[in-house]
């Protein structure tokens, strides 16, 4: 602001690019420090509506909408393409790992490519989400335990 009390938002000519560039400044900035001292809130408490025993809570701290309402919530796996599975145990593929599966050594995780899930049972950060990759967990033919890391889908809702 200058001694007059003009800002360069009222010094430019309206709807010039630098306007508009001025008018996106203003909001970002608002947008950024609204950001800072807004807070998590609760706007539904079951967006599963039920069909879990556990509810599942939508948060928003983002900005001010509401709970979403254009989706249908599955409770149960779904294929997106026709996917021939193979259930018999005496031909799953397993792992004989001793240890919780964290290592690169899991059969399991090496078909996945990997195994995806950190310590706390969450995809890890790089996992890809638009394009991701078959996951194959552990399964009843495993040497390991049942609270081995890569055993998070068979395990339920936490």
């Amino acid at each position: 602001m200058n001694r007059e009390g003009d800002t360069p938002l009222s010094l430019a000519r309206p709807d010039t690019p630098v306007w508009v560039s001025l008018q996106i400044n203003r909001k970002l900035r608002r947008g950024i420090a609204n950001r800072l001292i807004r807070t998590e809130r609760i706007i539904c408490s079951d967006v599963a509506q039920g069909y879990e025993n556990i509810p599942i809570p939508c948060v928003n701290a983002v900005d001010d909408e509401g709970c979403p309402s254009d989706y249908k919530y599955v409770s149960e796996n779904c294929e997106t393409s026709a996917m021939n599975i193979d259930r018999n145990i005496t031909h799953l593929q397993h792992c004989s790992c001793t240890d919780d599966c964290s290592s690169s050594n899991c059969l399991c995780g090496q078909l996945s490519i990997r195994c995806w899930y950190d310590k706390d049972q969450r995809l890890l950060q790089e996992f890809n989400k638009i394009e991701p990759p078959l996951i194959f967990e552990c399964n009843m033919a495993c040497s390991c335990y049942r609270t081995c890391k890569n055993r998070v889908v068979q395990a339920g809702i936490k």
